[in-house]
């Protein structure tokens, strides 16, 4: 009896070198599957030939990328890999888009408002464009440049036509709201912005300039993303929740390195879950993110709303609907209130973002 268990032993410690072996071998061969695949984009990029790169392939490859850091715990290099990823998709989606509309200029900031029929017509397949047809009855949709700043410039073409379209009462009160939050952080430079960006809207009032004419010009409406962009990064440097650190963490940063990465125009860091939940507290929005790609997966009501992420700084209706495709964001409008309904949230305040993560099966709990 002890010769047989100490056999059984020996084979069982045999067993998970082995399992151990197997693991390893299957994270590096993921690997460098990835690093093919990139590399195969990239040098179609190059050579002008994004439009030839199957959209489907950018979401597979996305996939590959989510199991090798969920899976495997290789969250550094698949981060890394994701901002290679994000990079060529944009490039590959213009190029599509250029190809379906015969465009060679450089988007728009913000295009016209279209039907979301018109952008899935840019995919051949896939969850991305069965998502933007299931939600065509209800929205209408403006394409945001891909540019890194589109979180910001949604809610600030959002914002402009808002404050625009108020009462003078209801936009003196906004206003006033807005200086009593600035004033709080006693920034000389952030002051300065918030400056020019009460000029600007001051200036639309006096001669009837349309919001979209402040957005779609370059110089002003990046100044005023800036002004957007420092605003939530001063609020953010005092933000202490499990939240805003997971994202820090994920990031592989500091805090005040991430920050720094978030408030620069050059680097163009895209705004995520911290950044949204910002400019819901500090503008006073309800905001509802429609994650395209997860509402296209299904065509059950009770699974598409799982796919709606809602900030709410408010107990009225949703003021800021945003499509989010994978590593972008356009801006969205129901059709009418009527449609409008079927995305408000079924109760008041923000889902953690931790438990969303539970319910998606990306983090595990642990005792």
């Amino acid at each position: 009896l002890i010769n047989q268990q100490k056999e059984l032993m020996e084979k069982h410690a045999n067993f998970t070198e082995i399992q151990k072996e197997i693991i390893k071998q299957v994270v590096e061969a993921l690997s460098k599957l990835i690093e093919i695949k990139l590399n195969i984009m990239q040098t179609a990029v190059d050579a002008g030939k994004g439009a030839e790169i199957s959209i489907n392939a950018t979401e597979e490859l996305a996939a590959d990328i989510r199991k090798l850091k969920l899976r495997t715990g290789k969250l550094q290099q698949g981060d890394e890999y994701f901002k290679r990823l994000e990079t060529l998709a944009d490039t590959i989606n213009m190029a599509h888009i250029n190809e379906a509309t015969k465009l060679i200029v450089q988007p728009l900031l913000m295009g016209p408002e279209i039907e979301l029929r018109e952008r899935a017509a840019s995919y051949s397949a896939g969850v991305v464009k069965n998502g933007l047809l299931s939600l065509d009855k209800s929205l209408l949709m403006r394409s945001i440049r891909g540019d890194g700043h589109c979180l910001f410039r949604c809610t600030l073409a959002h914002v402009l036509e808002s404050r625009l379209s108020q009462s003078s009462e209801q936009r003196t009160a906004q206003i006033a709201r807005l200086d009593a939050t600035i004033s709080q952080f006693n920034n000389a430079s952030l002051n300065e912005k918030y400056a020019f960006f009460k000029k600007t809207l001051q200036t639309a009032l006096e001669t009837g300039c349309a919001s979209r004419d402040i957005v779609c010009d370059e110089e002003t409406s990046n100044k005023l993303v800036a002004f957007l962009r420092e605003l939530v990064c001063t609020h953010n440097r005092q933000v202490e929740n499990d939240v805003f650190t997971s994202f820090v963490l994920a990031a592989g940063k500091s805090k005040a390195e991430y920050l720094e990465d978030m408030i620069s125009m050059q680097r163009a860091k895209y705004g995520d879950h911290p950044e949204i939940q910002a400019l819901s507290t500090l503008l006073n929005l309800n905001i509802c993110v429609i994650h395209v790609a997860e509402y296209g997966k299904s065509t059950d009501p009770t699974t598409q709303r799982q796919s709606l992420g809602h900030f709410c700084a408010h107990t009225g209706n949703i003021d800021l609907f945003l499509l989010f495709r994978p590593g972008h964001y356009d801006l969205a409008k129901p059709k009418n209130s009527q449609y409008a309904a079927q995305f408000e949230p079924v109760a008041r305040g923000t889902r953690s973002f931790i438990q969303y993560a539970l319910e998606k099966g990306w983090i595990e709990a642990k005792a």
